[in-house]
């Protein structure tokens, strides 16, 4: 009597569709990909390390665009929009220290920066080598980062509601936004 049963499951777990399985975090640690012994990470671990990495694919296509028009900086190219997110809550920053930051001399980032402070986001001090965000800038970089953490959490929303996770977006989020790596 159990095999008619047992054959008519068999004929029906056919017609279930297929589901892939989420293949960004599969990549292991070298010394795990060589047959060395594994890395002994938390579980709390091993989630920021897939966060990370999804993350870390999401900011290679055009985040900074993305990010900027979620917040309504349309008319600011991604990197202004990098340099907001970057100058956030930090108070004056001098301009050489942005520049290398970014990777770039300050020939190249000065269009951003005055673009920025004609925008009213930027202000520059008065001997002109330092800059800062003034309280519209600093919104908007509370803006961005309030989106920025809305696409993590986003990420992660299957995983299930837990204060852990959301201590580790709270903690993530800001070091991820306006990364150095990350420049646009």
């Amino acid at each position: 009597m159990a095999a008619p049963i047992m054959f008519v499951a068999f004929v029906l777990s056919w017609f279930i569709p297929e589901q892939p399985l989420r293949k960004t975090v599969k990549a292991v640690d070298l010394g795990e990909g060589l047959g060395a012994t594994s890395a002994e990470r938390s579980s709390l671990a091993e989630v920021e390390r897939g966060l990370v990495r999804l993350a870390d694919s999401d900011l290679r296509k055009d985040y900074y665009a993305r990010l900027g028009a979620l917040a309504g900086l349309d008319n600011v190219p991604p990197a202004g929009v990098w340099i907001i997110a970057r100058l956030g809550g930090e108070g004056w920053v001098g301009a050489q220290e942005l520049a290398d930051r970014g990777r770039v001399t300050r020939a190249e980032g000065r269009p951003y920066a005055e673009q920025l402070i004609e925008a009213g986001l930027l202000t520059r001090s008065t001997d002109g080598e330092s800059l800062r965000l003034t309280a519209y800038g600093e919104h908007m970089a509370e803006t961005l980062l309030a989106h920025a953490r809305q696409g993590l959490k986003e990420l992660i929303d299957d995983w299930g509601p837990h204060p852990e996770l959301q201590h580790l977006l709270d903690r993530l989020c800001p070091e991820l936004l306006g990364a150095e790596v990350d420049r646009p």
